[in-house]
């Protein structure tokens, strides 16, 4: 009997144990949750600004080259126009032509 009593007195001290461990578990996992969450959701506040940049700068970047593109198709036709009355003025100058 005193077997049995020892026995049962183990087993429910074992119970008790795992209980509490369980429950220790469940707490820390349900604080690790919420602090994943947390951390999580700062690093995606922190981030937005950078994607954000790098979006705009890739955008910005493909302005500026169609800007430059267009900028110099139109100097050097305005070159090409201007060449004739950049020579006339030269030779007007020099007293090559009269």
């Amino acid at each position: 009997m005193q077997l049995r009593a020892l026995a049962n007195k183990a087993a429910k001290r074992a119970l008790e144990k795992a209980g509490e461990a369980g429950l220790e578990n469940a707490m820390f996992r349900g604080v690790f949750e919420q602090i994943g969450k947390r951390l999580t959701q700062q690093a995606v506040k922190k981030a937005v600004p950078v994607v954000s940049a790098a979006i705009g700068a890739f955008f910005d970047t493909a302005q500026m080259n169609k800007v430059l593109d267009y900028a110099d198709v139109f100097y050097q036709k305005r070159f090409i126009l201007e060449k004739g009355m950049r020579q006339n003025f030269v030779c007007e100058a020099d007293g090559s032509i009269e």
